[in-house]
């Protein structure tokens, strides 16, 4: 069943699409109680992927689209949205959902082979080009 726990524990099923979701005037603040991000992860507060990191920039896969069509919600907008590089930051900040929160569903995606995880730089200060990724995305807000 969806949203159900594995044997293993830390490992939820991802939950797939029931109807349509609530906006947080519907639910009336779930957010700011910690509700939503708390049912979204299926309770987990780290991910199962060792990949997957608070530094991690994510991408979609190539081809991996059509596996996205059964997601939650939640899911499926960081798919969208990684069909271009994304950090877990932008992530958060875009879906408006705790990092945390956003680090246990984009590991998920991992494990499903939907994005694939991409390591940061060792020496960012040497790393110019993403130095220079950084200043434009900074000044494109």
């Amino acid at each position: 069943m969806a949203g159900e726990r594995d044997e293993n524990p830390g490992m939820v099923r991802p939950f797939l699409q029931r109807g349509p979701v609530a906006s947080d005037a519907e639910v009336g603040g779930v957010e700011e109680s910690g509700i939503r991000p708390y049912f979204v992860t299926g309770g987990r507060t780290r991910s199962s992927n060792s990949q997957i990191g608070f530094e991690t920039v994510v991408t979609l896969v190539d081809g991996a689209l059509h596996l996205a069509q059964r997601l939650d919600f939640e899911r499926l907008r960081i798919v969208e949205l990684s069909r271009s590089p994304q950090s877990m930051a932008e992530l958060s900040a875009k879906m408006n959902l705790p990092i945390g929160a956003v680090w246990v569903l984009a590991g998920d995606l991992a494990d499903l082979g939907i994005i694939t995880a991409h390591d940061a730089p060792d020496e960012v200060i040497d790393d110019v080009e993403l130095i220079d990724t950084l200043i434009d995305a900074l000044r494109r807000l």
